[in-house]
């Protein structure tokens, strides 16, 4: 059993923080002043979730793990990600194009050698294993494992454990490099593209990335699941977790164990139906 700290309260849950994101973005275009508003943002959502966790505790260890591990991530990860291009954008060189393409080389390198850091604890967390996870994400754990970054962000013991922190700033950088790509193919305009946001669940995600998977339609069919599923999280800014775990929730279902994929053929044959082109 879960404590529902997203469902308490309808301004914590990730789907109305992503919606509040996304109208930021599309009204304040300009990169500092949008990332200025979400890291405040972000900061408030994370002060209620602990708010949250100090009055309320939690039931059990499960419990406290999936809130470290899932819960608070999602404000965090966002939190992180924009501090990071609101550093990026507010140091970046005005004049000579040199000189911005080597600061932004440089934002690259730092965040790539942290990943390349700290490969084994994101293959830990790619492949769904859950063995260290008491180590990992529960507070009374946090003074046994010496610390594994140093972050801006409070490290406060109530709110913390070892590798929460962690887990966002490899999920936060991994999107932060793919924002210099844009950033590079859009010649550093300075605003915003337009999101591409998976607004269906994330069931619904797993059944397509297995569907890919399976008919073999990416590279040829040689493509794992797993890069399927990094290559869509990325793309549609959905953090998919577990994917086997859910894949395998999937498989249990007692009917409709398709239930999107069969949507998706049905309401696109009955548009084809109408005539409509």
């Amino acid at each position: 059993m879960y404590i529902n700290f997203l469902d308490m309260n309808h301004s914590l849950t990730s789907s109305a923080l992503e919606t509040e994101i996304q109208e930021i973005e599309a009204q304040v275009p300009n990169v500092i002043e949008a990332a200025k508003k979400i890291t405040d943002l972000c900061r408030s959502r994370l002060w209620e979730l602990r708010d949250h966790v100090v009055h309320k505790g939690f039931v059990d260890e499960a419990e406290e793990i999936h809130f470290f591990k899932h819960t608070k991530q999602v404000p965090l990860v966002h939190l992180i990600y924009y501090s990071e291009l609101l550093d990026l954008e507010l140091k970046i060189p005005v004049c000579g194009k040199k000189a911005r393409r080597q600061w932004i080389k440089t934002k690259r390198k730092l965040w790539s050698t942290f990943l390349s850091g700290h490969v084994q604890f994101w293959k830990y967390i790619q492949l769904g294993h859950t063995h260290w996870d008491p180590q990992y994400f529960t507070r009374k754990k946090k003074d046994s494992l010496k610390p594994a970054y140093a972050h801006h962000i409070a490290m406060d013991p109530i709110f913390t454990t070892s590798h929460d922190m962690l887990l966002g700033q490899l999920r936060a950088y991994r999107r932060a490099i793919g924002y210099l790509r844009d950033k590079r193919n859009t010649q550093g305009s300075g605003t915003f593209r337009p999101r591409l946001q998976w607004s269906s669940t994330k069931a619904a995600l797993t059944e397509l990335v297995y569907a890919l998977h399976h008919v073999g339609a990416i590279n040829g069919g040689k493509a794992e699941v797993k890069e399927i599923a990094q290559t869509l999280s990325t793309a549609f800014h959905c953090e998919l977790g577990d994917c086997y775990r859910t894949y395998t929730e999937i498989c249990a279902r007692k009917k409709d164990r398709t239930r999107f994929l069969d949507g998706m053929a049905y309401t696109l044959k009955a548009h084809m139906d109408k005539g409509n082109v």
